[in-house]
């Protein structure tokens, strides 16, 4: 009786959950985007957040269910509630879209312009230091006829959700409780990585995103050909996916090597003959990814830029990254109890799993130190090692260390919690252990999902919340741009708040239109437009020059950054007023000045 009760409550939840993403969807469709929003999660409505969440919620509480009581022995149910969170995380992901967001500004744009490179030249050009995203894209393109705005937009979704999956297949592998398999999938499934690694085109991101896919891989090799084969492809390719995570991987082979040698020889002086570490088993994969990441950065001028800030880093001294982030919170009057709240909302998602992550680690190593004469080091130590040597190198640039900034090491924070879900699944484990009802252990860890959950939820998207201006590029953006790019002068200029026109002229005419087309790189305006100095701004400029202003310039700074005093209301009325420029284009979201170092006269 009891078992139908609960089979019938599953079906109730899983109808109910599938009915409230038709109509999340349905409801986000009916309320598109009119122009720029400053927030997201404001402008869409509170209903479609609820039901995506509630959505999600059901999928990770029915896979924890499964988990503590060991439903899947006998169920495949939590198979479904894999189903609703993947199609929930593309959901959420897809919300913008849905809405009729254009695409997002920054970097993501930029890339636009390489997967065109090589959709009109049929090769990617020499300074595409990433080719394998932009390569990829452009075959998709080609296969499906698909516009490009489409496949870039929606292509990241893929593989965030492919994340989960990965993390499910490394979880198997190195796991040795079903339970704590299906955990670290809710993990992943629950909670997204910060910094817009699962929303924005960035080779960087998808390179993250892929790396415990290679972790599976680097564990299955060892009992198959066919995946140490996968292993050696996957490495192969990973200097030219990302050069950063190339030389991170290569770097968390080498501590695994070394630590897991001092380890065996620690428990051989013990007497206890736990496995013989074979240095090749590591040493020639790391040296195979070495060589190929090597000869590509070698192939780049552009690299030269990072070695000689690498040496004048050496030479006298790294910089102060925690000086530099209080000259940050200074500007923006953030301190005390503010900076806390900024801090929780910023990595408050990051720091909660790192920390289950420490508490999974401390009981492998208690494990560890109960391990027996005839038994083997458990695989997930090789995770636990990947774990504190990203940790390590984002505590290096933290501290300053010279060179650290060179090699982009501020990104190791979204690399430390790639493994987070598995060894966060281990201290889980360890803390339900405690709780003597199953239903109760299911509502705790529910309730510690929750927690991050919802911190990354609120991080995924750049808002006010998290004092960032949401990246939003409007179809009215890309319109104004395209004509400021295709009628200006060549000879002149340009200017530009937040908004460089080189930015949007990657994704208009390709990555080698800003190359070529020098009068589109802009310099930034002075704050105010210098009027609290000069009484025009024609007088400040030796050239006549082209100013683009989007909406998100005209209101960032006066709605999100007041405090900075760059730009008000006032200074966009006394802009329209100066004699020395003149207004060539408006389409309702962006205008297009003309500013003349001499007035015309009248």
């Amino acid at each position: 009786m009891l078992v139908d009760i609960q089979k019938r409550t599953f079906k109730l939840i899983i109808i109910g959950s599938f009915l409230a993403l038709v109509a999340a969807l349905i409801i986000a469709w009916n309320n598109p985007a009119t122009g720029y929003e400053v927030d997201i999660y404001e402008s869409t409505p509170l209903l479609t957040w609820t039901l995506l969440i509630f959505a999600a919620v059901c999928g990770a509480g029915i896979i924890i269910q499964q988990a503590v009581t060991g439903g899947y022995n006998s169920s495949r149910m939590w198979l479904t509630g894999l189903m609703l969170l993947v199609i929930s995380r593309f959901s959420l992901l897809y919300v913008p879209y849905i809405r009729g967001y254009f695409t997002w500004s920054g970097d993501n744009i930029s890339h636009w312009g390489l997967v065109k490179n090589i959709l009109s030249s049929g090769a990617f050009s020499t300074g595409n230091l990433y080719p394998i995203t932009h390569s990829l894209l452009a075959q998709i393109i080609l296969i499906t006829n698909v516009p490009i705005q489409y496949v870039t937009n929606l292509s990241t979704a893929f593989l965030s959700v492919f994340f989960i999956i990965a993390t499910y297949l490394l979880a198997t592998t190195i796991l040795p409780k079903r339970s704590q398999q299906l955990t670290a999938t809710a993990i992943a499934g629950i909670v997204f990585i910060e910094g817009g690694y699962d929303v924005l085109l960035m080779p960087n991101g998808w390179s993250i995103l892929m790396i415990p896919l290679l972790f599976y891989f680097y564990f299955k090799r060892q009992s198959n050909l066919a995946y140490a084969i996968l292993f050696l492809l996957t490495l192969a390719i990973y200097p030219f996916f990302h050069p950063i995570s190339a030389l991170t991987i290569g770097a968390v082979l080498l501590a695994i090597l070394i630590v897991k040698w001092f380890l065996y020889r620690i428990l051989k002086k013990k007497g206890s003959l736990v496995v013989m570490l074979r240095p090749t088993t590591i040493l020639t994969p790391f040296m195979f990814l070495m060589i190929i990441f090597i000869m590509w950065i070698l192939a780049f001028n552009l690299f030269k830029v990072n070695i000689r800030l690498m040496w004048e880093q050496i030479t006298s001294g790294g910089p102060d990254v925690m000086g530099e982030i209080g000259d940050i919170l200074s500007k923006i009057h953030m301190s005390g109890f503010d900076a806390v709240i900024l801090y929780i909302k910023l990595y408050g998602s990051s720091t909660f799993i790192i920390i289950l992550s420490l508490i999974g680690i401390l009981l492998i190593v208690l494990k560890l130190i109960k391990i027996k004469d005839n038994e083997t080091l458990p695989p997930v130590i090789d995770i636990a090692i990947a774990f504190l040597s990203f940790g390590f190198l984002y505590l290096l640039y933290l501290a300053g260390l010279p060179g650290m900034q060179s090699v982009g090491a501020h990104r190791m924070l979204a690399y430390v919690v790639l493994f987070s879900p598995v060894l966060g699944a281990v201290a889980l484990y360890g803390i339900i252990q405690f709780i003597r009802f199953k239903y109760l252990s299911c509502i705790v860890l529910m309730v510690l999902l929750m927690i991050p959950g919802w911190l990354s939820f609120r991080g995924l998207y750049r808002s006010p919340y998290n004092i960032y201006a949401n990246l939003q590029i409007t179809q009215a953006d890309m319109t104004g741009m395209t004509w400021l790019i295709s009628k200006k002068s060549t000879i002149e200029g340009c200017v530009h708040i937040i908004s460089p026109p080189f930015r949007y002229a990657s994704g208009i005419l390709g990555m080698t239109g800003p190359s070529i087309r020098y009068d589109i790189r802009s310099i930034q305006m002075p704050a105010h437009f210098g009027y609290h100095e000069y009484t025009t701004l024609g007088e400040q400029f030796s050239a006549d020059k082209y100013v683009g202003i989007t909406k998100v310039d005209s209101i960032v700074y006066s709605i999100l950054l007041s405090v900075l005093d760059r730009f008000n209301e006032s200074d966009f009325v006394k802009l329209d007023e100066d004699h020395t420029v003149r207004h060539l284009y408006s389409n309702g979201e962006m205008n297009v000045y003309y500013v003349q170092t001499t007035a015309p006269s009248h």
